[in-house]
């Protein structure tokens, strides 16, 4: 399975464009693990069975035995997989893309669908592995179900995801020079202005909410360059930061 991208036709193939189905791929063993150890336990567990967990990680809530009540976090969870996956296959084909633009800016634009595909996988498997929390908490005769590493990973999404397209912006920028591609001065500039390929960062620009950039979707951004720009940043990070400690804090 590969991700569709119309601009990709007219480059030659690039190394490594497969790499964002590690995560996809990780997921769905993870739920096949789980699947398998709960098919070893169904037949020993009792006929109530907990269905739901507050948010003191205690079960609140008790459904009778059945294939659907033991198993649906895994159903969700694969749900959930497959859908990001579609998503993934056909973004480059959702993105406008712009066909007089350069062949080092394609590439680039491929660098970030490839980051993208990537953060849903990501994603994917961060929600994999809470609901497979629960599941085995919940074959396991409903003990509690820690909050910790939801928090956790709620904590590291940002960050990750910053890395991740910082990643795929260099992936990007070794594949161009493989094929000898070199940036425009305007285009080197630009892309200067993009922290991670993602973060509009440009102190002399007066404007709070700047475009989204080319071949990234319509819309605005933020440009944490300017200085109410960062102020709204810090404080998303701030509220995230708050929430996360919260749920940490929560007894388990």
């Amino acid at each position: 399975m590969t991700m569709y991208d119309p601009t990709a036709d007219t480059l030659p193939p690039l190394r490594g464009r497969h790499w964002p189905w590690l995560f996809f791929t990780a997921a769905l063993m993870l739920l096949g693990a789980c699947a398998l150890l709960g098919a070893r336990a169904y037949a020993g567990l009792p006929d109530s069975v907990p269905t739901h967990w507050g948010a003191d990680g205690l079960p609140d809530e008790f459904s009778a035995k059945s294939i659907g009540t033991v198993f649906m976090p895994l159903f969700i969870g694969a749900a959930v997989v497959v859908f990001l996956a579609f998503l993934a296959v056909v973004l480059g084909a959702m993105l406008p893309s712009d066909p007089e633009a350069s062949a080092w800016k394609s590439i680039g634009r491929i660098a970030m669908i490839r980051s993208t595909a990537m953060l849903m996988g990501l994603i994917g498997l961060g929600i994999v592995t809470v609901v497979s929390d629960g599941f085995l908490a919940g074959i396991h005769g409903g003990i509690s179900m820690p909050m910790w590493p939801l928090a956790i990973g709620s904590a590291l999404l940002l960050p990750l995801a910053l890395l991740l397209y910082w990643l795929g912006a260099r992936w990007g920028r070794a594949r161009a020079a493989e094929l000898g591609l070199a940036p425009s001065d305007d285009e080197a500039r630009e892309d200067a202005l993009w922290i991670s390929g993602i973060l509009y960062n440009d102190p002399a620009d007066p404007a709070i909410l700047v475009p989204q950039r080319s071949g990234m979707g319509s819309g605005s951004t933020i440009n944490v360059g300017h200085r109410t720009g960062k102020l709204i940043a810090i404080g998303f990070v701030v509220i995230m930061s708050a929430f996360v400690l919260s749920m940490a804090l929560i007894p388990s």
